[in-house]
């Protein structure tokens, strides 16, 4: 069996590379010795581009021209209002080659009519395997689609599998990852827990933030105007030490480059490769970002995390931490990653396997 992975777009959003490396550890664990290689995503997908228009007229089409390729994996959310115009040529070539779809870890990016539409007209012609889902409102969404519900899982976002990958260890002083790089960072302080909203520490501390709505308000028109935001915010300096921790902060787009935004404030830190953030969140006291892999990456190895991001995209964390991980600190109890993971391995090995038939 050989899969190809839809990868790439991690400078413009290291995320995108947590859940795709985690995917393929995912689908070794569900099936055993398989050959997985990656595949380029679709072509219009680079930040600050109008993607209702689709990929690239005079692109080419390197993914549907992949020969022997049993399945083609789509993940993230990727049902967008896009999705189809990404799409259809693809996977219209590819099953001439006899591939099949898997979509996994996928969902909603506004959960709205139009995406909703979008999706039915990817999914009819697409006639993928599977579908799981990686939080509970995309899976529910599908399920209401009156497409068969065997194909469906109420699944968790690849990114919880990056624990599998070889990271480096981080040796330094505790610290705190603190990721704002879609709204500026808050004003943290020490709380008075007798009148001010805080979260505990690790170390037992209790910190409170002020957060500026009027930057943020203009944060959320896009991801060209956050830089705008972070622009008039540039005058002020995070502090290099919050509550007892260092703080480190990772910026999840180096690209477009604007290293005057990441390197503004004390250890600031980019990159295009995964690895490093990777190790960054484990080794992390704690992760305060509102970057939703971010705090996937915190949970997944075991440390807490909290999502300052009323986006619904941050549905994928209440799957797994609930709705708390917007208020508060989370950390997994022990084995609760290790029990969803089981089961969507077993999902996917259960349909998958049972799909294959025997090549003419």
């Amino acid at each position: 069996m050989k899969i190809g992975i839809a990868s790439g777009y991690w400078s413009q959003n290291i995320g995108n590379a947590f859940f795709q490396l985690g995917g393929a550890h995912m689908l070794r664990r569900a099936l055993g010795d398989v050959e997985i290689i990656t595949v380029p995503d679709a072509l219009g997908n680079w930040t600050l581009r109008n993607k209702a228009t689709g990929n690239p007229k005079m692109s080419f089409d390197v993914t549907g021209r992949v020969a022997g390729l049993d399945y083609l994996v789509i993940q993230g959310p990727s049902l967008s209002w896009h999705v189809d115009e990404f799409w259809r040529e693809t996977l219209r070539s590819l099953r001439k080659r006899g591939t099949r779809v898997l979509l996994t870890g996928v969902a909603f990016y506004r959960f709205d009519d139009d995406e909703v539409a979008a999706a039915r007209r990817f999914l009819s012609d697409a006639d993928p395997v599977c579908i799981s889902t990686r939080d509970s409102r995309s899976y529910e969404l599908l399920c209401s689609m009156g497409l068969d519900n065997s194909i469906i899982f109420d699944g968790i976002d690849s990114g919880f599998w990056t624990p599998f990958e070889t990271v480096p260890d981080i040796d330094a002083e505790p610290y705190l990852c603190v990721t704002f790089d879609r709204y500026v960072e808050p004003r943290w302080r020490i709380a008075d827990p007798t009148r001010d909203a805080f979260v505990t520490l690790p170390n037992g501390e209790h910190i409170t933030w002020n957060v500026n709505d009027r930057l943020n308000s203009i944060a959320s028109r896009g991801k060209a105007v956050a830089y705008v935001s972070a622009a008039i915010d540039r005058f002020h300096k995070g502090e290099p030490q919050l509550a007892g921790y260092s703080v480190v902060r990772p910026e999840h787009r180096s690209n477009p480059p604007m290293h005057w935004k990441v390197f503004n404030s004390p250890n600031g830190y980019m990159s295009d490769e995964p690895w490093s953030y990777l190790a960054l969140y484990r080794s992390a006291a704690a992760t305060l970002s509102d970057r939703v892999h971010a705090c996937v990456a915190a949970l997944a190895f075991g440390r807490p995390a909290m999502l300052f991001n009323s986006s619904p995209r941050g549905s994928l964390l209440e799957r797994v931490a609930g709705p708390e991980i917007r208020s508060d600190l989370v950390q997994l109890p022990p084995g609760k990653l290790d029990g969803l993971r089981s089961q969507q391995e077993e999902f996917l090995r259960g349909v998958i396997v049972g799909s294959e038939t025997p090549k003419v």
